[in-house]
């Protein structure tokens, strides 16, 4: 997940060192009703201490829910948070009591949170931070409290306050490109530099009016393709590592093409300058096939064709397996799910969590001279890979088959109803619609001095995607 972290108002930083230098000096914790409006940051201020003044604050700890705040319950809080820190860190413990806006404490716990912050070796050194939208109920707090303690360093409570609104439009870029892994939003119609601040009260609220948008025009640009479709360009080659896809997609872990990328790797090029040409239509477009681009590890291409491909393939792997006694694994069925499981593609088909670009093979260095000797042979030459393409399909079904996915339909080199062309795989699971494109190439294909042709490969088939769905002429 992708944080954005905005410092706040000097006033209130030096509010908070004004806070730690008091839990210092007095020898006792301090207790801090929080105030401000629905999307000022309180939150993101209490559960953020430790990254705005680390020298004066750990990591915070959130004080579970419960009916009741007790002594007891807040020593309980405090021990764990401790057991996060090392045990010569003597900063400030905060605790976040984030489930009771609009329930003020009790006298009861007002009292109960007074004896804790005295109480040596915890609470003397904590603040219980508690967030309070309405303004009324967080005075009402602040002046109940310091009836039972006495008066305190700040006034209460202390009003949280967000970034200045000159600031506004640049978060709100940065928070979009963050969650949504799209470089060109302007290219979509969305560009927070449409918005004045002015006419939102809060940070959250203008962020989250560019959200709805947003979400709004994505979904208006899928829904353009009928069904929900998902472009999924695969590299199969010697390469273990994804290499040059890394500068053709976003930084995210299932390789969301990136349009400035492509350009950028291939801008001399005829399918560079067509889709310069198309510059917003690109971007559009790979939001409306979900584009991306993974690798295949090269021990997971020779197990599935030791497995499903056509019979002179498997012949020569096998008599290559037995001749050099490589180390390459049985090709049975529920190795071949296990390693599919491993990529990115599967991962991505499964929608199960990734690392960025899975690497992982048993053993790749076999694998990888495997399918160096099977390229001299000229396996992958244009013409052969359709029934290479066949034993992917083959494999990706056992996969998702042991992932308990059910699929509806399932082809080889033939278009899906509705499908106005014909990918290397596709496959309808639900209502989503996956079509698989395969680049089989020798040698390390994905090495940085092949990163303007891997980009081609992307753009030419987003081109005969755009031409198909009748979404720019030729």
């Amino acid at each position: 997940m992708a944080e954005l972290l905005i410092a706040p108002p000097d006033e209130v930083l030096l509010g908070l060192r004004s806070i730690a230098h008091s839990v210092d000096t007095r020898g006792e914790g301090f207790f801090l009703p929080l105030s401000g409006p629905t999307g000022t940051g309180k939150t993101t201020l209490a559960n953020s201490l430790s990254a705005f003044l680390p020298e004066y604050f750990c990591q915070t700890f959130e004080h579970p829910e419960s009916s009741t705040i007790t002594f007891e319950s807040l020593q309980a809080t405090a021990i764990k948070g401790r057991e996060l820190t090392s045990l010569d860190d003597h900063r400030i413990l905060p605790i976040n009591v984030d489930n009771r806006e609009g329930a003020p404490p009790s006298e009861r716990e007002l009292a109960e949170i007074k004896r804790f912050l005295r109480s040596p070796k915890t609470g003397n050194k904590a603040i219980v931070v508690w967030p309070e939208t309405s303004q009324s109920i967080a005075h009402q707090i602040g002046k109940d409290f310091q009836q039972i303690a006495g008066a305190t360093i700040i006034s209460l409570p202390f009003e949280a306050k967000g970034p200045p609104r000159n600031t506004w439009q640049d978060t709100a870029m940065h928070v979009l490109h963050l969650c949504n892994e799209i470089t060109s939003l302007e290219e979509l119609g969305i560009n927070p530099k449409n918005y004045d601040p002015n006419k939102h009260s809060t940070l959250g609220e203008f962020l989250k009016k560019i959200s709805i948008d947003f979400d709004k025009q994505a979904a208006e640009l899928r829904a353009s393709t009928q069904k929900p479709l998902h472009l999924l360009i695969t590299f199969v080659s010697e390469s273990i590592e994804a290499g040059a896809l890394t500068h053709l997609t976003t930084p995210s872990k299932y390789g969301l093409l990136d349009a400035n990328g492509l350009l950028n790797a291939t801008k001399d090029s005829a399918i560079g300058k067509w889709w310069a040409a198309r510059r917003a239509l690109l971007t559009q477009s790979i939001i409306k096939l979900n584009a991306r681009a993974f690798h295949l590890p090269p021990s997971t291409s020779m197990i599935v064709l030791r497995r499903f491909g056509p019979e002179d393939v498997v012949k020569k792997l096998n008599a290559l397996t037995k001749k050099s006694k490589s180390k390459l694994p049985r090709a049975d069925q529920s190795r071949v799910a296990e390693y599919v499981r491993r990529t990115d593609l599967g991962k991505y088909m499964s929608s199960s969590t990734a690392t960025a670009y899975e690497t992982r093979g048993r053993p790749p260095e076999e694998a990888k001279a495997a399918f160096a000797a099977m390229a001299k042979q000229g396996i992958w030459t244009v013409g052969k890979d359709k029934q290479l393409n066949g034993a992917m399909l083959e494999a990706l079904k056992i996969f998702l088959a042991s992932a308990n996915i059910k699929i509806s339909e399932a082809q080889h080199e033939k278009s899906i109803e509705g499908l106005p062309l014909i990918p290397d795989n596709s496959m309808k699971i639900g209502e989503q619609v996956f079509c698989i494109e395969y680049a089989w190439r020798s040698g390390e294909f994905l090495d940085s001095g092949n990163r303007s042709e891997a980009a081609q490969y992307c753009l030419t088939k987003l081109k005969n995607y755009a031409l198909a769905f009748g979404w720019t002429a030729p």
